[in-house]
């Protein structure tokens, strides 16, 4: 009896305490969680800029442009890195800038480095717009590009066959549960949902790429 009493005095309060002491381990947590969680943004931030006063000073920019040519950026850039040194008064020569990327432009914008750059799935961004073999560039670059698309096309349509297939046996398995056992039917229908809108995505995606192929075929 005494042992009876003592469990309905201190056990509730052991619960309380246990429950409250919980809550707040986890409210604590999450502070800690969101605190190091804007850290690292704030660091990923920091660090897409690529830019701070010693870069800005130091890089000479005629060969950073050369070298951005020759990854098949564009000559924009400048104006992102004129803006990102603008605060510690830096200054970027347009005329170097633009003398060393013409230099770059020069070995990219070649038929084989069209085919290459094409077939590797990177998006053209206008690096051969001022240079004389623009033209044999893209040529290259769109049979690059199209045998790429060719081969992704091949990917989504074993995507989408797995897709329909896992679709299929999902909803023979919600047909079972709704005859066996409603409560995981409830599951079950949410799942196909779910592999039903994957199976659309897919689709959508593949007529997309079909489209897009079809319109370089015809350009070509």
């Amino acid at each position: 009896m005494m042992f009876s009493s003592i469990y309905y005095i201190f056990i509730p309060e052991f619960h309380n305490s246990l429950k409250t002491f919980a809550n707040l381990c986890y409210s604590n947590f999450m502070s800690f969680y969101f605190l190091v969680l804007s850290f690292c943004i704030f660091i990923t931030q920091l660090g897409c800029q690529h830019v701070d006063k010693k870069y800005c000073e130091d890089t000479n920019w005629r060969k950073e442009a050369f070298l951005l040519a020759l990854q098949g950026e564009n000559r924009n850039r400048i104006s992102e890195f004129q803006k990102q040194c603008k605060p510690f008064k830096v200054e970027i020569s347009a005329q170097a800038f633009n003398e060393g990327f013409d230099e770059g432009a020069s070995q990219f914008c070649n038929s084989n480095a069209g085919v290459s750059y094409g077939a590797s799935g990177s998006e053209y961004k206008g690096t051969c717009e001022r240079h004389a073999n623009e033209i044999d560039f893209l040529k290259s670059y769109n049979r690059g590009r199209l045998s790429f698309l060719k081969n992704q096309l091949i990917v989504k349509r074993e995507k989408l066959e797995d897709s329909e297939t896992r679709l299929w046996r999902k909803k023979n398995e919600f047909e079972l549960e709704s005859n066996t056992n409603p409560a995981l039917a409830v599951k079950a229908y949410d799942e196909l949902e779910s592999y039903q809108a994957e199976n659309e995505r897919l689709k959508v995606e593949l007529e997309g790429l079909i489209k897009v192929i079809n319109s370089m075929e015809i350009i070509k």
